[in-house]
């Protein structure tokens, strides 16, 4: 009887807060801003978006942290809808170096096949390409 009293007391205390119990807590996986593409020449990934009506390009790791962009410029080409013609825009690289953007402002709407070309600095023939639907 002492002992189930005993036991008792002790669950009430750890519910208080009196004996502090610290739970594990698990890593959360990182997440990946915009639409998320998985990289074909590296382990890594791409994440697009737009934020601000411009176009942000971000480059990750395999492990979704963020690293310097390993390409000094972007293409990216998609239809628009309020005129018969693609929109084309060069994305550059920005802030800390883990992003390319461009200033240029997009008109919405945001739905979208979206083509991308990753093209190396001083080297015509090293590139990467992407096409995606983009909605946002």
């Amino acid at each position: 009887m002492k002992r189930r009293f005993a036991v008792m007391m002790l669950v009430v205390a750890m519910g208080c807060g009196i004996f502090p119990v610290h739970a594990v807590e698990e890593e959360k996986e990182p997440v990946i801003a915009g639409i998320t593409m998985e990289r074909k020449s590296t382990e890594g990934f791409l994440g697009i978006e737009i934020t601000s009506n411009n176009f942000k390009l971000t480059f990750y790791d395999k492990d979704k942290k963020p690293v310097r962009a390993d390409f000094g410029r972007a293409l990216l080409r998609w239809d628009v809808t309020y005129k018969k013609a693609q929109e084309r825009l060069i994305l550059t690289a920005e802030g800390d170096g883990t992003y390319l953007t461009s200033p240029r402002v997009i008109r919405p709407p945001f739905n979208f096949q979206l083509f991308i070309t990753l093209i190396a600095d001083g080297k015509d023939d090293e590139s990467e390409t992407y096409v995606i639907r983009f909605r946002q």
